[in-house]
């Protein structure tokens, strides 16, 4: 998540009015207290995991369930994306005003970047590694594969998994190495390539003509489709997803129904347990292969 908000000295101002209560200690929780730390604003934590962490901080941590006897006025600022409507009801319950709480979107831009995420080493490249090697020990890139695109392909790992004398071409909006065919998907460039497997994961959410890219991938892929996308039954906070330049909203079954009309058909869905978001693993099959 970027750390830039709009109007800074607004929120510095504000921030200031009222003790601050950092709830969360994620990364996102982290990247606004370094940002309250360089604006000399005060604060202090709270976490369910509160007496674990305290040895880790120097500043003070405590559990939601302290927050009504201890600092019953102060703001809240919930830095958590993913369970930020679990944290609002978990406050609610406890007795918080909800004028009170706020939102860690206090803290971003409007609009994010994936070049700006990658500058500032946002993009989680170790959980994509993991991501392959699962992929890998499902079997689901067969094993005389002979052609491979990979579509967003980053820091190219699942090359490392596919044979030797397997042809793969990285696809990226910038140079990666091994000759990277340099496309931008949302300028609507697609690469004229055909193979027998293509791979799209982590990728679609970005991309602004989603529909012309499943439907230009399952045109030039002639057997197999690996695809992964966060979507909207699992991660359903629109503002929270326009905030990490998420451009669509797709349901697993909107997904399903996309690459079906283009005439691939799911053969297998597993969960990605190593996202950080919602984000199901589909195995396509051309229909007829």
């Amino acid at each position: 998540m970027i750390i830039r908000p709009n109007n800074p000295e607004e929120l510095v101002c504000f921030l200031k009015t009222k003790p601050l209560i950092i709830y969360a200690m994620g990364g996102i929780g982290l990247r606004i207290s370094k940002w309250c730390d360089e604006q000399g604003i005060d604060y202090i934590f709270s976490d369910k995991n509160a007496l674990e962490l305290q040895p880790t901080s120097e500043k003070k941590i405590i559990t939601p369930e302290s927050i009504l006897n201890e600092h019953k006025d102060a703001n809240i600022i919930i830095s958590s994306i993913v369970y930020y409507k679990e944290i609002m009801e978990e406050l609610l319950q406890i007795g918080i005003d909800k004028k009170q709480i706020f939102s860690y979107s206090l803290f971003m831009p409007d609009e994010v970047s994936w070049l700006e995420m990658e500058d500032n080493k946002l993009t989680d490249w170790e959980v994509m590694s993991k991501r392959y090697e699962m992929i890998s020990e499902w079997n689901w890139i067969p094993y005389d594969v002979k052609t491979v695109a990979d579509y967003g392909a980053g820091q190219k790992y699942i090359k490392k998994h596919l044979p030797a004398s397997t042809e793969y071409y990285p696809i990226d909006y910038i140079d990666r190495g091994d000759n990277t065919i340099i496309c931008d998907f949302n300028e609507g460039c697609f690469p004229n390539i055909v193979t027998e497997l293509s791979v799209c994961t982590g990728t679609l959410m970005y991309v602004k003509p989603a529909k012309e890219l499943i439907s230009h991938i399952c045109k030039h892929t002639l057997h197999t489709v690996i695809f992964s996308y966060v979507v909207l039954e699992g991660f359903s906070d629109l503002n929270a997803r326009r905030h990490l330049s998420m451009c669509n909203d797709f349901t697993a079954q909107e997904i399903i129904d996309m690459f079906s009309s283009n005439q691939f058909e799911v053969q297998d869905r597993k969960d990605d347990n190593k996202s950080n978001f919602p984000m199901p693993l589909f195995l396509f099959k051309k229909k007829g292969t």
